[in-house]
């Protein structure tokens, strides 16, 4: 179709449509004998798309990233939650000051005089930060639990599966308890190739174990003792788990055990049959480990930080994907300032 058709269909003008073009949303065949594009209608939809996440502020790039990782629509969304109420915060801030010092400005000022008049910091107390929770609450414990359960996630939804979405998530959150915003501020410094790596890699290693059968788990076994074993060698290792044990882990073990884990089996049957597959490779892993006398050397060397049989092998479950997992993703330098930071405002 052309161009004309196009604007009529999205209520785009043709400059826009260009700069679109310009920046590889769509790439419309163009007639060589009369030099004009001929838009497809997926060109069209793309177009739609783009025009709708724009008509919400979100930036170009930002909107490149999510056509890029499409499967990661859900945290670019809470992410630009995130970020347009710490603008609409530290705008309130500014113009709450502005209104502070009105009362400081005589009739006949000039700019000259208002140096030293205009001298009031801004107010803590009224940055608008307490209307937006009223209002918008902060609804992240979705998008966290979508990373944390991602590889289950492939299933047709319904208004009952998002009802017990809507308890999962809530519940992810009363389990991490303050711990959670350590976890979103975690996921918030990652770039966006970073969770799509993670991601990946839980959706292979729980596809892989899923997908074998109970009597041919031995290579999975063998991966899961190696991890114990990289976890008893590796300081780098050891240094993550140990910051991670108390805000993360243990959290996410009672979350794996708990209550939920029936809200979890409803929302996807397939969980089931891959957490009694992981029972089976930990029950036999921890075998072993206590043979070689591992176990014991892991719960001295850490400190205590390792419990393998506690909350049904809940510990171990984790360890399986912890090399790779979301919170490895970061250098050490940068986890140690995010809990550091987070406990002194406790």
């Amino acid at each position: 179709m052309r161009l004309q058709e196009v604007i009529e269909q999205t209520n785009l003008n043709n400059k826009t449509i260009y700069y679109y073009i310009k920046e590889e949303f769509i790439s419309p065949e163009k007639n060589h004998e009369n030099g004009y594009y001929d838009f497809s209608k997926r060109d069209v939809e793309i177009l739609k798309t783009v025009s709708f996440y724009r008509s919400l502020q979100m930036p170009i790039q930002e909107i490149k990233d999510m056509f890029d990782f499409p499967t990661m629509t859900n945290y670019f969304m809470h992410r630009h939650i995130n970020r347009t109420k710490e603008k609409i915060i530290r705008e309130t801030a500014t113009l709450t000051n502005i209104y502070r010092n009105l009362d400081n400005i005589p009739v006949n000022a000039t700019p000259n005089t208002l140096k030293d008049l205009l001298n009031f910091p801004p107010d803590p107390n009224k940055t608008g930060e307490d209307f937006l929770n009223l209002h918008f609450p902060n609804v992240d414990n979705r998008m966290i639990a979508i990373l944390v359960l991602a590889p289950f996630l492939s299933i047709e939804s319904n208004a009952y599966k998002k009802f017990l979405w809507d308890k999962i998530s809530y519940e992810l959150k009363i389990c991490l308890g303050e711990n959670f915003q350590i976890l979103q501020k975690l996921i918030y410094q990652l770039s966006t190739q970073q969770i799509d790596d993670y991601t990946r890699f839980q959706f292979f290693k729980i596809a892989e174990v899923s997908q074998a059968s109970v009597e041919n788990l031995e290579p999975f076994e063998d991966y899961l003792y190696e991890r114990c074993r990289e976890l008893l060698q590796s300081e780098k290792i050891r240094s993550y788990w140990s910051l991670c044990y108390e805000p993360i882990i243990k959290p996410l073990r009672t979350f794996y055990s708990g209550e939920t884990f029936g809200l979890l089996k409803e929302y996807n049957p397939d969980i089931a049959d891959h957490f009694y597959k992981m029972k089976i490779i930990c029950e036999n892993v921890y075998a072993k480990l206590c043979e070689t006398g591992i176990d014991k050397e892991l719960i001295t060397t850490l400190d205590n930080q390792f419990a393998p049989e506690s909350c049904q092998y809940g510990e171990m479950v984790i360890l399986y994907t912890f090399n790779n997992g979301i919170c490895t993703q970061l250098s050490l330098k940068n986890l140690k300032k995010i809990l550091d930071d987070f406990y002194l405002t406790l």
